[in-house]
């Protein structure tokens, strides 16, 4: 008979038949046992409920199987933990997840022993590495978050409740935040920490087994729920970079028509004004018809000379753009990023394009670029027959949507994404358009 500890362990589990059997074994190798372990299932679709029942009716352990149903749609971590915490009787509550594994006897011993004698050490968590099987890049978090040194975090809010340990009488006198869907255990841990009395500790000898690491293979959803509950509650910092130095390029080809070509120009760059452009940072540049830059009168409008090796080539969007602002740094002109508009769209919403700049510059992506979302049949057309491209049905419920890039009416991009060959082949922000008449272009 093992000696048992006066510590009770919170098992947080769904959808977890891969680990859970696995956990309950890791727990009962220990050198010491707990007193009582809940297993809170959060009815599990898959067999992780028999699984627990399976393997509670053959240990030794004090196992107790619970139900957990949310009172809401989503999931709320702290509010679940606080359900149960009311019910713990031990001096310590340990939290491990289903999918951590311990990896080794000593893992509960350890992790029970991170108070010592300090009464300001109110809570612990122990080390996570990763298996073989880990994705590389979580490998790489959890090796460099979970090091091999002991610490006291005295104002560093990082504490991870996959593995962890805190005392009972603080759990149920300071609970968790019950609305948060996320790092429920860092807001907690700054909280406490505020209060300038208490520590958390970092236990390095306590150590699990955690696959899919803690940031699961950067999935961007989660990354973004984090994010925007840390700017709310741990740490309220201005993360908006000084101001980029945006230019607005209008590319185009002169036809036979004077007016028209004038007309369209004139609107553009009349757009960009609306915008907020300085004239200095707003470059037109014209392929042929020299009478044309003549009669616009501004230093805006430019003549796009082709040398005789580009008079040969067939250039492509990217080719123009580069030539353009070869020629902006040759005078010592320098974008970050440039917003493309070509002149043909002369029903352009300004709206949209506010929109599009806003977009960007909140989102990740290297590229944004206006498009039009579409629910089409396609067809390609070559000289023998027509081919089907797509492969739905006519009814509406079996439709699959594509995005058409409508790059012309409106794209913005950091200038470095403008020098690679691919410059279109990664993330790609999408903004729709803001009525279907500022994607019909007129004639060149």
């Amino acid at each position: 008979m093992k000696e048992i500890l006066d510590v009770e362990i919170l098992i947080r589990c769904f959808n977890e038949e891969e680990w859970i059997i696995r956990c309950l074994e890791a727990i009962e190798k220990q050198t010491y046992h707990p007193k009582k372990i809940t297993v809170i299932n959060n009815y599990s679709t898959d067999s992780s409920g028999a699984r627990i029942d399976f393997y509670k009716n053959s240990s030794k352990l004090n196992i107790e199987h619970s139900l957990y149903k949310n009172s809401t749609s989503t999931y709320l971590p702290g509010k679940c933990l606080n359900t149960y915490i009311k019910e713990v009787n031990s001096e310590y509550t340990i939290f491990l997840s289903a999918h951590c594994i311990p990896a080794n006897f000593d893992w509960l011993i350890n992790l029970y022993g991170s108070f010592e004698s300090d009464e300001a050490i109110i809570a612990a968590y122990g080390r996570q590495i990763p298996t073989k099987k880990s994705d590389p890049r979580d490998a790489r978090d959890l090796l460099w978050t979970f090091g091999k040194e002991e610490k006291i975090n005295k104002k560093d809010i990082f504490f991870h409740n996959a593995n962890s340990i805190a005392r009972t009488s603080i759990l149920q006198e300071f609970p968790f935040e019950n609305d948060l869907t996320n790092i429920e255990d860092r807001v907690w841990a700054h909280q406490l920490l505020s209060l300038n009395k208490f520590f958390i500790k970092y236990n390095p000898e306590s150590i699990v087994f955690h696959e899919h690491g803690i940031h699961q293979s950067g999935k961007i959803q989660r990354a973004n729920q984090i994010i925007s509950i840390v700017n709310k509650t741990t740490d309220k910092l201005n993360l908006n970079l000084p101001k980029s130095n945006l230019g607005c390029f209008i590319p185009y080809k002169a036809s036979d028509n004077s007016y028209s070509d004038f007309t369209k120009i004139e609107k553009t760059i009349q757009v960009a004004k609306d915008l907020g452009f300085e004239e200095s940072n707003i470059i037109c540049s014209v392929e042929g018809n020299i009478e044309l830059v003549k009669k616009f009168n501004s230093p805006i409008v430019q003549k796009r000379v082709l040398n005789d090796s580009e008079k040969n080539k067939k250039r492509g969007l990217r080719e123009i753009l580069m030539s353009i602002n070869e020629t902006c740094e040759k005078s010592n002109k320098f974008f970050d990023d440039i917003l493309l508009m070509e002149p043909n769209y002369t029903s352009r919403s300004t709206k949209t394009i506010k929109k599009l700049i806003s977009d960007y510059y909140d989102s990740p992506c290297s590229v944004g670029m206006v498009s039009l979302p579409l629910k089409p049949h396609i067809w390609k057309v070559t000289k023998s027959k027509l081919i089907r491209l797509d492969s739905y049905e006519l009814n509406a419920n079996f439709q699959e949507s594509i995005t058409l890039s409508m790059r012309g009416l409106g794209m913005i991009f950091k200038i470095g994404q403008l020098r690679k060959e691919s410059w279109l082949d990664d993330d790609i922000q999408f903004v729709e358009i803001n009525n279907a008449l500022e994607c019909i272009p007129q004639d060149s």
